[in-house]
């Protein structure tokens, strides 16, 4: 396992930390990549956006499934998007079951504790599509705990911290 955040770890001439940089949880993986409904999806790691392009076969499509790093069994979380078109987001647990989808429409909190089952992976989709239509859409998606709504902002990687242990 990797380091933890607010966690101390020694080294041979001093200490470092470990502190979030930013308040998404969500940091976007290729492993996310697929074609699915004839739109291809795929995952922009720099800017944090997924990128659907193509000519649609259905009304919606879904993203591969993103693992979480930890299960969340419990706790207060925002869901929010930066998006120009219909877009949700799928709360899957580790047998797969879809727990709940929350539509860009709704910035709203939800109460993890409140679902049948922890979640383990996150579902990324756009809806709301005719049959042949052509889709070129960027989407970003945002997960924060607590229940105040944050502006989006793209997930930003952990930050390394140095601490002076002599004063």
């Amino acid at each position: 396992k990797g380091f933890e955040e607010g966690k101390q770890y020694g080294l041979p001439h001093g200490c470092i930390g470990l502190q979030q940089s930013g308040k998404n949880l969500i940091n976007l993986k290729e492993s996310i990549n697929k074609t699915n409904s004839g739109v291809t999806i795929t995952c922009d790691e720099e800017r944090q956006v997924i990128h659907f392009k193509g000519t649609i076969s259905n009304t919606y499509c879904t993203s591969g499934l993103l693992l979480l790093p930890e299960t969340i069994s419990s706790g207060i979380f925002r869901v929010n998007f930066k998006s120009n078109c219909d877009a949700f987001i799928v709360f899957r647990s580790n047998d797969g079951t879809w727990l709940r989808s929350i539509q860009s429409s709704n910035n709203v909190q939800i109460d993890i504790s409140s679902l049948s089952k922890p979640v383990t992976g996150l579902q990324f989709g756009i809806e709301h599509f005719a049959s042949g239509d052509t889709v070129d859409f960027e989407v970003g998606y945002q997960l924060t705990k607590g229940s105040e709504l944050k502006p989006y902002e793209p997930y930003h990687s952990p930050k390394l911290y140095p601490i002076n242990l002599n004063g």
